[in-house]
């Protein structure tokens, strides 16, 4: 089974933004959306939360849930796909270590 490796960073951007919009709800401390140049700082921070938290916990997250399923990684396997920015790279997971061969490209 092959996995995209970045596939929660959109779900982390969700949650940091929920957070952000949630604290400032709370708080009172109303995020100024009214120009550019007033909501950059704050959507730079929500986007590069997203990637921080994918960066840190993402790769970790889907392992144990695949390993989880019975899953092992098969990093002999790994590929990419695409190229700039449509590049994917796929880990691959199997289920019985014997199934664990080179991805033919």
């Amino acid at each position: 089974m092959d996995v995209d490796k970045n596939g929660l960073t959109l779900p982390f951007i969700l949650v940091i933004w929920v957070m952000a919009f949630g604290f400032s709800r709370v708080t009172g401390v109303w995020i100024d959306l009214s120009s550019r140049s007033k909501s950059l700082l704050p959507v730079l921070l929500i986007i590069g939360g997203g990637f921080a938290l994918d960066w840190t916990y993402g790769e970790t997250l889907i392992t144990e849930y695949m390993v989880g399923h019975g899953y092992s990684r098969c990093e002999a396997g790994d590929w990419e796909h695409g190229n700039g920015k449509s590049r994917v790279w796929f880990a691959d997971y199997v289920l019985a270590a014997s199934d664990c061969r080179e991805h033919i490209k």
